[in-house]
C-alpha cells in the first residue's frame, strides 16, 4: 500500500467549512495516494468535526487541539492570535510524523499533491514558496537591523509548506520563534509567517 501525504490545515470552528474545502479539493486532486489528515483546532465542535470528516470520508483524522487560553496567553500584539495555531500544532504532531504538508485553510489544491510532498528537501528544514511582497528579509521585517537579521536573506510564504520533522524538532524551530514572538511582539506586523522567517535563516528551499 503506498504511504500516506501526512497533510495539515489549521483553524477554529468558524473556518470548519474553510477546512472541509481545502481537504475536499486536496482529495480530488490527489485521487490515487491515501492522505493522512491532521487538524490544528480551536474551538471545533463536534457537529463541525463530523461535518469535515464527511468531506474526507476515506482519510482518517487526527485531531490536535489548540486551546484560547493558549493563544490568549501569547503576547500582545497586531497580528490575531488565531496567526499562531499552526505553529502550535506543528510542535504537536505525532512523533511517527516524519514529512508534514502544511496548507492554509484558505487554499484550494488543484493539482495532484504528489508533486509538493516528493520534492527534495536537499537537507533543509522546509520548503515553501518565496513572498511576492516581502523578496527578502528586509523588506518583509522592518525591524530586521534591531533584530540582528541578514537582511538580503529570501522572505518565505508560509501558507503551503513541506517540513520535515526530524529537522524541524532538532533545530527547535517552534521553540525559537515563539521566543521571537516574546521579544518582539511589539514590533511585529504579521503572524506565524513572520516568526518563521525570523527564526529559519536559509534552511529551507524555494518552491516555484
Amino acid at each position: 500500500m503506498t504511504a500516506p501525504i501526512n497533510l495539515l490545515v489549521c483553524g477554529t470552528g468558524s473556518w470548519s467549512a474553510h477546512i472541509a474545502t481545502t481537504l475536499m479539493s486536496a482529495k480530488q486532486a490527489t485521487p490515487n495516494t491515501p492522505i493522512r489528515v491532521l487538524i490544528g483546532a480551536v474551538e471545533i465542535g463536534e457537529i463541525d468535526r463530523e461535518r469535515i470528516q464527511t468531506a474526507v470520508p476515506d482519510s482518517p483524522i487526527t485531531w490536535i487541539d489548540v486551546s484560547t487560553a493558549e493563544l490568549d496567553a501569547l503576547p500582545e500584539r497586531r497580528a490575531s492570535k488565531f496567526n499562531f495555531i499552526e505553529l502550535i500544532a506543528i510542535d504537536r504532531l505525532p512523533p511517527d510524523v516524519e514529512r508534514v504538508l502544511s496548507i492554509d485553510a484558505d487554499t484550494i489544491v488543484r493539482d495532484d499533491l504528489n508533486q509538493l510532498w516528493n520534492i527534495d528537501l536537499d537537507g533543509r528544514t522546509l520548503a515553501a514558496a518565496r513572498c511576492t511582497w516581502g523578496l527578502w528579509i528586509g523588506r518583509g521585517i522592518k525591524y530586521f537591523e534591531e533584530a540582528g537579521l541578514e537582511g538580503n536573506r529570501k522572505y518565505l510564504q508560509s501558507g503551503v509548506k513541506v517540513i520535515d520533522m526530524p529537522a524541524w524538532r532538532r533545530e527547535n524551530i517552534g521553540g525559537k520563534a515563539f521566543a521571537h514572538l516574546e521579544q518582539w511582539h511589539d514590533s511585529m506586523f504579521l503572524g506565524d509567517q513572520e516568526l518563521l522567517n525570523a527564526v529559519i535563516d536559509d534552511d529551507w528551499i524555494e518552491l516555484p
